[in-house]
């Protein structure tokens, strides 16, 4: 499989940026797509089994919240534009989901074991993940810890059903 092609290391040329982006979302975007809503799902469905359905205001700390109300006020100025969710999970990025899933470790333990290995792949992943959504080139090994991690992720969402716990989308 070919590395990221970087564009800014060749003599400048509109094509090269164009292929750089077709190959990355192709290849990668779509991957870390994938890994931050199925944290939200997982976080969602644990927490709403074991805090109810106002676990937001329950597990979720001062600050995260305050900061998605702040972003949910800026989107309602815009309604005509894209709107990420009604849910605050819509608007927490990968660090914060991070922070949610340290606090209630505890619950998510439960469902999810090795959820400290989860919290220490998921901060290997920050780096990566923000260089590919700040539209910048990640490295060889910034790709294969994103493909590692997406493959490993599809493993996460069948030990809900394990535990009889229904798989809740954020609404």
């Amino acid at each position: 499989m070919p590395a990221s092609i970087d564009f800014r290391l060749y003599v400048f040329s509109l094509d090269r940026i164009l292929s750089a982006g077709r190959y990355l979302g192709h290849r990668t975007y779509w991957k870390l797509f994938f890994l931050e809503n199925i944290f939200r799902i997982l976080i969602n469905s644990i927490l709403t089994v074991s805090q109810g359905q106002n676990w937001w205001e329950l597990a979720v700390d001062k600050r995260i919240r305050k900061n998605v109300e702040r972003f949910q006020i800026q989107y309602s100025k815009k309604a005509w534009r894209s709107n990420p969710g009604k849910h605050g999970l819509y608007y927490v990025g990968l660090s914060d989901l991070s922070e949610i899933m340290r606090a209630n470790a505890d619950f998510i333990r439960e469902v999810i074991p090795d959820i400290d290995d989860w919290l220490v792949n998921i901060e290997t992943l920050r780096i990566p993940r923000n260089t590919l959504a700040h539209m910048n080139s990640p490295s060889v090994t910034d790709l294969g810890l994103i493909d590692q991690l997406y493959i490993l992720s599809r493993g996460l969402l069948p030990k809900l059903s394990t535990k009889k716990i229904q798989t809740l989308i954020p609404t």
